[in-house]
């Protein structure tokens, strides 16, 4: 993707989604933010850990990344598979970086309520001691660049219809 965005003049663009760990033990830890309405198409994923988020605060550990999981809904339905969050780290610290990549690659179309999902946290992390965020990456191309791409054919335009409509807010 990034080659093809690259060689097209697209402009590819990260935003950050940080959400506070509880203080108390909660089985899903809601996401509860929308993707901003910019976002076409997300191409990849990742998080950050062992260190702070801009605003300084704690990022979740190595060992929680391990207890956590990313589930992404729109509406009822879960439409990615749940992902273990440490499989968002790059690099992973300590390790030789074999993988150029700075993301996990998805083809996941912006247009979903991202206010529905949740991280799965079944070891029951909590943030009682000093305040801890989770900071998902989302690398995307704006709505504008994705029609387009659709339009000269570089990605298949057959969703385009329903892509458009659920920008202007039809489902």
């Amino acid at each position: 993707m990034q080659e093809l965005l690259l060689k097209t003049g697209v402009p590819s663009y990260v935003t950050n989604i940080i959400t506070p760990i509880p203080a108390t033990n909660q089985r899903s830890i809601p996401i509860a933010k929308n993707i901003p309405q910019q976002v076409g198409l997300v191409y990849g994923l990742s998080t950050y850990t062992d260190t702070v988020d801009p605003n300084n605060v704690n990022l979740i550990t190595f060992a929680n990344a391990q207890e956590l999981y990313l589930t992404f809904k729109d509406g009822p339905t879960e439409f990615f598979q749940q992902v273990r969050m440490d499989a968002l780290i790059f690099p992973l610290a300590g390790f030789p970086n074999q993988n150029p990549d700075t993301y996990m690659k998805v083809n996941i179309p912006g247009n979903f309520d991202m206010s529905t999902s949740f991280y799965l946290n079944p070891g029951g992390i909590t943030s009682a001691e000093a305040a801890t965020n989770i900071m998902l990456q989302l690398w995307f191309i704006s709505t504008e660049s994705y029609i387009w791409m659709m339009k000269k054919g570089y990605m298949d335009d057959t969703y385009a219809e329903q892509f458009i409509n659920s920008k202007n807010g039809k489902r």
